[in-house]
């Protein structure tokens, strides 16, 4: 059985990103679903006329339309702008859509994610949200150790991402909720722009958990280089996150400190490393498993909607001193 895919916006994450040849594959939500053989893209749909004509699916320009001459659907996947997804999750919800994948962050305020939410609850409709990280089989094990005790208990961390508030920042949000649990506390202040657009603004952020951890987050100019590290200290040993999340390297406290005699310091305790993706073939393949009721949805609008209230915060703790 294959399941009926949509797709929803043609910009650069939707469809453009196959142009870049250094990209791995998938490299769009395009071309995610085309590689996936339980999934047959019937329809897309852009604003822009000129993304149209494609020859493996009925274009579209309206999703009403979309909807209206081409569904149903199984699956929509959603890939424009933050600003726009309300809309166009709330018609898949109106259409009984079993499933939507929406781009991050879920949206660009937390009225617009939580009515999404609401409405999506209310049809019967799944609803994930593509924080890509949640759906790798190699980071997944390594929050299963983490929550099994290998650093003991977390008090800290430190992380390093590119890209602004609501374009990179919610990746690593995320991540750190998902690690370290929900959020009670934020202060954020607004370093300037650090996206590709040269508009979005970095955010340097405090985050305290409700489990008492705490965590420290730094912007980094993402025309100057492309960066995201976690470091998660727990009362144990060490975690470390680097190159995109897909090298892990776990250290353990040992008596062994080489310099004076009644300290502990931190040794190599092993590791994990994945091959370079962009996240959207294991989204996809979640996606689908979801839908045959294989697995559980692990990144969903509920998720979705804390991450945005997160950075909603974080810009009102800016904008407000506090």
């Amino acid at each position: 059985m294959k399941y009926r895919v949509a797709l929803v916006g043609l910009g650069k994450i939707g469809w453009l990103a196959d142009r870049d040849e250094r990209r791995p594959q998938p490299r769009s939500h395009m071309s995610a679903w085309q590689f996936c053989p339980r999934a047959e893209l019937v329809a897309v749909c852009d604003s822009n006329p000129q993304r149209m004509a494609h020859k493996h699916a009925l274009d579209y320009t309206d999703v009403g339309d979309m909807f209206k001459l081409a569904g149903p659907f199984d699956i929509v996947s959603v890939a424009t702008p933050p600003g726009t997804h309300r809309a166009i999750v709330e018609a898949c919800a109106a259409a009984k859509t079993p499933l939507v994948v929406c781009e991050k962050p879920l949206a660009g305020s937390v009225d617009d994610a939580q009515a999404m939410v609401d409405a999506c609850r209310a049809a019967g409709t799944t609803l994930l949200v593509n924080h890509g990280r949640r759906f790798h089989p190699m980071i997944q094990a390594v929050k299963a150790e983490l929550d099994n005790g290998r650093i003991g208990r977390p008090r800290s961390a430190l992380a390093a991402c590119s890209g602004g508030l609501w374009s990179g920042a919610s990746h690593m949000v995320d991540l750190l909720r998902w690690f370290l649990g929900d959020v009670e506390r934020v202060a954020g202040h607004r370093r300037g722009s650090c996206a590709e657009d040269g508009v979005e603004a970095g955010y340097d952020a405090h985050l305290r958990f409700r489990s008492g951890a705490t965590a420290s987050l730094h912007a980094v100019d993402i025309r100057r280089y492309v960066q995201f590290a976690l470091t998660v200290f727990g009362e144990e040993g060490i975690l470390a996150l680097d190159e995109a999340g897909l090298r892990a390297r776990w250290g353990k406290a040992d008596d062994s400190y080489p310099l004076a005699g009644g300290y502990r310091h931190v040794v190599a305790d092993g590791g994990l490393e994945a091959a370079p993706t962009t996240f959207l073939g294991e989204m996809v393949a979640h996606a689908v498993a979801v839908l045959d009721g294989r697995e559980v949805p692990c990144s969903t609008g509920e998720d979705g909607l804390a991450v945005v209230r997160i950075l909603e915060a974080l810009a009102e703790s800016n904008d407000s001193g506090s």
